[in-house]
């Protein structure tokens, strides 16, 4: 018999302790820029595009109304918006509506039905990275004012409407970045905002607190020099509240939720009390943000109401 031993297969040498700690935190580091960049680009980056042209029902009431026209007219930075220009203009008084966050212009479907019923012609439109319109990014209300602008001069110059026969009615972001480009509001009729945002920074951080349950600053301040760098923008600038004096003499309706975590009361009051007269604040009994966003009858009552009262069909 031989005399050799067997020969064993060294296996790995275990590693000392710092190098499996630098190991663990350089994994972490990963992880956290990651995770930055994916709230940043998850605020930027709009999901839901794409052309929705107007269900059957919208369409008919807007042929019998006087007409339905696919629109297109740019922004002041060059972005190619798109939308949908409903009844007829050259009589009717002209209803602007700009959509919410992360939706399109098929939000204001609802409401844009029973004004055309009332005798209103209605202009819905995608803001810049949404539905059909131009752009790689939503700009969370930081850039849609420009939008807000570009809709209300189009009417003017291109269609003839003046402002004294023009009403702006805008959902949270649209109503947000309404706010943004006040002065384009003063000449109108009329003008409806629901459950703008005081401060972009504030609804971020509600935002971040609630989903991720954690404080915007200083958890996600890369997230946010991100999202700055990418507009060009300086998120603690975009202050819809800073502007609101601007607004008159257009006479202003500011509409909320009780619920509304989103935007709570308190922003609206704040908006207010900055804002000039003619203006007045309705607070619905309602759940939550997005029951605002379906413009519902309970939404839509107070809205009619105030249109009736300052641009009559």
């Amino acid at each position: 018999m031989s005399d050799r031993q067997p020969v064993h297969a060294a296996g790995p040498a275990t590693l000392p302790w710092w190098s499996r700690l630098a190991r663990s935190l350089s994994l972490l580091l990963v992880l956290l820029v990651l995770l930055q960049v994916a709230v940043a680009f998850g605020i930027l980056v709009s999901h839901r595009r794409g052309e929705a042209p107007p269900g059957r029902a919208l369409t008919e009431a807007a042929l019998a109304a006087g007409g339905l026209e696919r629109v297109e007219f740019y922004s002041e930075d060059g972005v190619k918006l798109v939308g949908d220009l409903l009844g007829d203009t050259s009589r009717s008084p002209v209803v602007v509506f700009g959509h919410g966050y992360r939706d399109r212009r098929r939000g204001g479907d609802p409401l844009a039905q029973e004004l055309l019923a009332r005798g209103y012609a209605v202009l819905l439109f995608d803001f810049r990275g949404s539905g059909a319109s131009g752009g790689a990014f939503s700009g969370a209300g930081a850039l849609e004012g420009r939008d807000v602008a570009a809709a209300l001069r189009w009417l003017e110059r291109a269609r003839g409407v003046p402002a004294a026969r023009t009403a702006y009615v805008g959902f949270s972001m649209g109503a947000a970045a309404a706010l943004m480009t006040a002065s384009s509001l003063s000449r109108l009729a009329a003008v409806v905002l629901i459950a703008p945002y005081a401060r972009l920074e504030d609804t971020c951080e509600a935002r971040a607190r609630h989903f991720l349950g954690l404080p915007l600053r200083p958890c996600f301040s890369p997230a946010l020099a991100i999202f700055d760098k990418v507009l060009g923008v300086d998120c603690r600038q975009v202050n819809p509240v800073e502007h609101a004096a601007e607004v008159a003499p257009a006479p202003l309706l500011l509409l909320g939720a009780a619920g509304d975590w989103r935007v709570p009361p308190r922003e609206l009051e704040a908006i207010l009390a900055a804002a000039r007269p003619p203006k007045e604040m309705i607070v619905l009994n309602c759940a939550s943000h997005l029951q605002l966003g379906t413009l519902g009858p309970e939404v839509r009552q107070p809205v009619l109401e105030h249109l009736a009262r300052f641009l009559p069909p």
